[in-house]
């Protein structure tokens, strides 16, 4: 059981890297009386909120609010980030008519590569297990990791 169960809880894909980063950016940043996070894979998930199916939360990210309304994707970001201390802003500003028209493909697409964006923004630890438990095998390519080999070293000499 997560305790203490705060107003709005976060659920996310507990498999994903990038959306592993930001539950963990989350609960550095807002007040844990405000906003919990959850992996989507969680036991008590189906209990706790029955109008979030698995397929919802494993499609985009999932904000549960108090009086039982969900957002869902950019809406949740930006739900979320009102919550944080110090970037409340940037929530009320992705709630802007403009620029939450934008933030819909922006966040899809970022959806769509979220277990390759890892290789572009730097070494995560367990990421090459991570993939392992998707489709792109540890190390390759497609999992945005690739293992390096051993330097090759000539200790042959020719006299």
């Amino acid at each position: 059981m997560i305790e203490p169960l705060a107003p709005y809880t976060l659920i996310y894909d507990g498999d994903c890297p990038l959306c592993q980063r930001a539950a963990a950016w989350v609960v550095a940043h807002a007040d844990p009386r405000a906003v919990a996070v959850l992996p989507c894979q969680h036991p008590d998930r189906a209990r706790r909120f029955p109008q979030v199916s698995e397929a919802d939360c494993l499609a985009a990210v999932q904000l549960a609010a108090p009086d039982g309304a969900v957002y869902a994707g950019p809406d949740a970001l930006a739900m979320t980030l009102r919550l944080t201390r110090s970037y409340w802003w940037v929530g009320r500003m992705l709630q802007l008519p403009g620029v939450r028209l934008a933030a819909r493909p922006v966040y899809r697409i970022v959806s769509q590569n979220r277990r390759r964006l890892p290789r572009c923004v730097g070494d995560w630890s367990g990421f090459v297990g991570a993939c392992a438990a998707h489709d792109a095998p540890s190390g390759s390519a497609a999992c945005g990791r690739t293992e390096n080999p051993e330097p090759q070293t000539d200790n042959s000499r020719e006299p």
